[in-house]
């Protein structure tokens, strides 16, 4: 496992060689031997022997991708992505004022259809459930999460500022961080954890790139607390259950989960000669439609005979990649998406191809190419597209006013 990293030999912490491999390594790979350690009977009757055998070829796909995405790699900024239109310092502060009055907007429409704020109700879980059961309600969380989308402008805008000084960056920055902690504590209303996290590292990534960057000492010490948070939010939201009575258990739970739902969809159709290639990539955009359709993670639940409260199981990019093409797919589509994730960051990062707004593009997308890893792209096929529009948007919403600031 500890192979790519001697080979890459990675000196950014955030690029996917180390960022991507380190995630999948503590959440995917690790599960099945944390299980064997310490659940012994749990493991002979599974089939974890199995599902190792496919995160260990899963994990060379990937990497084997990093190493042709690297192959695109051209030194240097172009002069043309200096004045690239997402760039334009004027048009990164209205997408924030836009982003952010559309994202609290949204959320609190989103509170006020749910009848509450899920996580100041007693079932903190089921409250959360709920408020997303509301019909129509996921659509206002995608709105909510534009807020997301604010901030990362907002600390572009801070951090590569062509007026900065001392004076400008510490009250600027200041700003930005409550900016961001307002954010951060608006969206975890919602019941969940993750986006007040990502609202964080979109701060910190994004300055690191512009102002400090951060040693590989630094970001395991984020880590940690980010793990410790993600633990303490667990017991504090869904304090009834049985994987949450102890920080222990919770701990050692996280690095279970993913793994133990790869497990049981893989029992599911290990010996099922169906594939459905493709198809399921499609199945949560599908949703859109009129009347009932069920989404992505809730069929394979149903798939897999399980029964429980909240919402279904995510497979993994593993488990989503052999149920539509079988071990070739994982092998093929893991490599592709490797490919993909280096080449993003190699133009976003390396090259700059879209001026200072390049590093807004690569936080948006390295956030949902690591949902991906634990989700499966079926499962994330609406958020990439919701992140895809969002920057379109954006990208033509800049172009008008950077071609009317150059007209006059």
């Amino acid at each position: 496992m500890l192979l790519p990293f001697i080979v890459f030999r990675p000196k950014d912490p955030f690029q996917p060689e180390f960022i991507l491999n380190a995630y999948f390594i503590l959440v995917v790979a690790l599960g099945p031997l944390v299980v064997a350690a310490f659940f012994p009977d749990l493991f002979e009757h599974g089939v974890y022997g199995y599902a190792m055998y496919l995160i260990a070829i899963g994990y060379l796909g990937i990497n084997f991708g990093f190493l042709v995405g690297r192959s695109f790699l051209k030194r240097g900024q172009s002069l043309r992505s200096l004045n690239h239109p997402l760039s334009s310092p004027s048009a990164q502060k209205v997408l924030v004022k836009i982003f952010l009055g559309i994202g609290f907007l949204g959320g609190a429409i989103f509170f006020a259809r749910a009848g509450q704020i899920p996580i100041m109700a007693e079932n903190k879980e089921i409250a959360r459930v709920d408020a997303l059961s509301v019909s129509g309600n996921g659509y206002f969380l995608y709105l909510m999460t534009l807020l997301m989308v604010g901030v990362a402008f907002k600390a572009v805008s801070v951090y590569s500022s062509p007026y900065r000084n001392e004076r400008y960056e510490a009250s600027a920055e200041r700003f930005l961080f409550l900016v961001a902690l307002i954010v951060g504590v608006f969206l975890t209303g919602s019941g969940s954890r993750r986006y007040a996290i990502w609202t964080i590292l979109y701060v910190l990534i994004v300055r690191h790139y512009c102002v400090s960057r951060l040693s590989f000492r630094s970001v395991l010490m984020v880590a940690v607390v980010a793990f410790s948070a993600v633990n303490l939010f667990e017991m504090f939201r869904n304090p009834f259950s049985d994987t949450t009575v102890d920080f222990t258990t919770t701990s050692l739970f996280r690095f279970v989960i993913y793994a133990s739902n790869f497990e049981k969809v893989l029992s599911s159709f290990v010996n099922s000669d169906i594939h459905y290639f493709g198809s399921t990539f499609f199945m949560d955009v599908l949703t859109m439609l009129p009347g009932k359709q069920m989404d992505y993670q809730s069929w394979l639940k149903e798939q897999a005979g399980l029964e429980f409260e909240g919402f279904g199981i995510p497979p993994t990019i593993i488990g989503d990649f052999f149920i539509n093409f079988g071990e070739v797919g994982v092998v093929l589509l893991c490599a592709v998406y490797g490919c993909l994730v280096r080449v993003l960051y190699s133009k976003c990062i390396v090259n700059k191809v879209y001026g200072s707004g390049s590093l807004v593009v690569y936080v948006l997308l390295l956030e949902v190419s690591m949902k991906v890893l634990t989700s499966g792209l079926s499962a994330q096929m609406m958020s990439a597209i919701w992140i895809f529009s969002v920057l379109v948007f954006s990208y033509f919403f800049s172009l008008s006013i950077f071609r009317k600031r150059r007209s006059g």
